[in-house]
């Protein structure tokens, strides 16, 4: 149902004018991603999106496929996006 959808969603709400960022629960659903955080940024500069203190695989990084080795690593506590594109990072 929608209201479980939006139970699975996060939405973080510090984030900069521009940018939409948002955590997606999969290990809730079975998925083999355990969390996904996909982030906009719909500004004309480019962002640097603070990502915690967890590891993140990065699997598009402003817009482009992080295709070479499947996904890369990201041991950094941001991630920076481009103008008018998106990045998704995931831990399985």
């Amino acid at each position: 149902s929608q209201e479980q959808i939006a139970g699975l969603i996060r939405f973080d709400e510090k984030a900069e004018a521009g940018v939409i960022a948002y955590e997606i629960n999969g290990k809730s659903v079975g998925d083999s991603w355990k969390k996904i955080k996909v982030i906009y940024n719909g500004s004309s500069e480019e962002k640097s999106i603070g990502t915690g203190n967890e590891n993140w695989k990065i699997f598009s990084k402003s817009n482009q496929l992080q295709v070479k080795n499947k996904s890369s690593k990201s041991n950094a506590r941001s991630i920076v996006v481009e103008p008018y594109s998106a990045s998704i990072l995931y831990q399985d």
